[in-house]
Formats: C-alpha cells, structure tokens, sequence
C-alpha cells in the first residue's frame, strides 16, 4: 500500500521569512548531550526530555497552511525550542497587555531602560542574577520612580563571552512615564545620570551602564507592537547564538556552561511586571476545538515526524528535518500555542 509522500517541514512568518525551527531543535539535541555530559545523574531526565521535545508535530490544514495543534513540549528553560515557543507566546501576551495598557493611560510615554553590571565570571553568575532581580525591585520603589513611572515591565537577559568565556546578565524594562514626564523643567523627569546614580545605589556597586530611549507610538497613541523595544522585552532568556558552537555533526554546547545557566536562573522569576501594567490581565486563550469538531468540520490533520529516527540519546539517523508521517501514524495530544507554517 502506497503511503502519502513526504515533504520538508519549513516555518514561514507573516512577511514570508523563514524561521529556523530545525536549527532550534539540533541545538536542543546538543543541550541535551551537553546535561547529560555535565551530570547524567543529575540531569539524566531532563536531557531525555529535550531531546524528545518537539519530535513529533500535528498540524491542521485550511487552505494549504498548516497551524500546530499538539506537540510535545519538555518545557525546560534552557531548551531552545521551548525558548523560541515562549518567546513568541510572551510577545503576543505582552502585546496584547500593552495595547490595552495605551487605551486606558492614552498619555503616558513608553521607554526601554536597559540596566547593566560587568561581566561576570561563572561562579559569580548565580548571584549576579540575584542582585539584579532584587536591585530591580529596588530601583522601581525609590520615590524618585514612583513618581515618574507608572507602569513596567521588566525580563532579564544572559550573554556569553565566548572569547573571555564571561557572562552578561542585565534587565530590559519597558517603562511607562506619567504625563509632563517629558516637558521642559519637569520635576519629573530623570535624566541618563540620573538613572545610572539610581542604579548604581541599587546595586550597591559603582555606576555601571545604564540606556534608556524614548519608544514611538502608532497613529492611536498605543506602544507601537514592532518596534524593538517590545521584543527586546521578551526575547531569549538565553541567546542560544552566544551558547552554541557549530561543528561538523551539528551544534555543540560546553557542559560546563550549560550546568552555569541552569543553576544561575533554575526557580528565578524571568519576567516580571508592576505599577499599571499588572493591573491589566492576560486574555483567556480560546477554547481549544476537539477533533472531533474538526472532523465535523472536514478539518484535514497531518503529523510531522523529526527525520527518520531520533532516539532519546540525540542520535539522528536520516534527515535532519520535520517530514510527513503517514496518515495512520499517531501523534502525542499535548496543546501547544498555535504556529502558523
């Protein structure tokens, strides 16, 4: 018996650019190699489940483009996978918040404040993390801020110095600054001084560099969701770009710097916000349709499968792509945000 023929698996976003889920998923089987080198003990579980994540995806078709219905997801901070997938998710969250945040305070004034420490060796990464999260509680509580500032939004972010093998931790946040903020002689407003002076006794360290910019707004007043600035909010914890070494085989991570992460952000709050901002809740998702429903409705469902074989220690055998499976192979039913192909 014939089965369907199968075809590659490519991700294209709404401007038609290709979005490289495969690279995604080999460097997820190299995060696993890479636990399972550091401490297979340890970590013998949780590199099994990164290796498995996203092996097997199942689509429904409309059209001739696919959306993703159920997958498995090991959700593991330091999949890249799963990264990308809360990226994306965390984008359209916080955009939909900030939408809602500009049509109830249509006169407050969207920045990015970008608050840095230096580089850190690996045993000072745990703790650097730490007293960035709690010097940023502090900063926003100084009277100085609360008088400026009404709502925010905060991520931090981690960086690795292949050269100097050193890292980078910092915070972006996304501010919203009250009326007059930015008129002339506002007793509000707080210059680029200012904000390192405030910074630099949060820390308790000597001034460091701080940034801070002024983000536009569309034709309704509203945080334009494009810019930068949003993202900037909600992208990698950790740039796998800075992690990954491309080899031969593939992509490699060193073991000791995989164990660093982990434990430098393992039971952190990643992101965080306050003021307005939190008063304003995530919308519910929408009810997840059956399958049964989707067959009343002549919805067409496909799975797609990880090359050939990929078996739990990251060994791959045959193409190292998503391809079709045939109809009657059955798929994992774990919901997963929608993804358009």
């Amino acid at each position: 018996m014939m089965t369907a023929p199968r075809k590659a698996l490519q991700h294209l976003d709404s401007r038609g650019k290709r979005r490289d889920w495969t690279g995604a998923k080999l460097k997820a089987i190299a995060t696993a190699a890479a636990y399972r080198a550091a401490d297979a003990e340890t970590h013998g579980k949780r590199a099994e489940r990164i290796a498995n994540c996203a092996n097997q995806l199942r689509f429904t078709v409309a059209n001739d483009q696919l959306t993703l219905r159920n997958a498995y997801a090991c959700k593991v901070r330091t999949c890249p996978v799963c990264m990308a997938l809360n990226a994306r998710r965390a984008f359209a969250i916080l955009a939909a918040r900030v939408a809602e945040h500009g049509r109830q305070h249509p006169r407050a004034l969207p920045v990015l404040l970008t608050l840095t420490v230096r580089n850190v060796e690996p045993v000072q990464l745990a703790n650097t993390v730490t007293l960035l999260t709690t010097a940023f509680r502090r900063l926003v509580r100084y009277r100085r801020v609360t008088r400026a500032v009404l709502g925010w939004h905060r991520s931090l972010e981690i960086t690795f110095n292949p050269i100097r093998r050193d890292y980078h931790p910092h915070i972006h946040a996304l501010m919203w600054m009250r009326d007059g903020y930015f008129a002339a002689n506002s007793p509000l407003y707080l210059a680029q001084p200012d904000w390192v002076q405030l910074w630099a006794a949060a820390t308790g360290y000597p001034p460091g560099i701080v940034h801070i910019k002024r983000l536009g707004r569309d034709t309704a007043g509203v945080l334009d969701a494009n810019l930068d600035g949003l993202f900037e909010a909600v992208k990698y914890v950790v740039k796998p770009a800075g992690f990954y070494e491309q080899t031969a085989h593939g992509w490699r991570v060193a073991p000791e710097v995989l164990a660093t992460l982990h434990h430098a952000i393992a039971g952190r709050r990643l992101r965080d916000s306050g003021g307005s901002l939190r008063q304003i809740k995530a919308a519910e998702p929408p009810r997840r349709v059956s399958d049964d429903e989707l067959a009343a409705a002549h919805v067409a469902l496909e799975t797609y499968v990880f090359g050939e074989t990929v078996d739990t220690w990251g060994e791959i055998f045959g193409p190292d792509y998503w391809q079709r499976a045939p109809p009657d192979e059955p798929a994992a039913d774990v919901p997963v945000p929608p993804m358009s192909t």
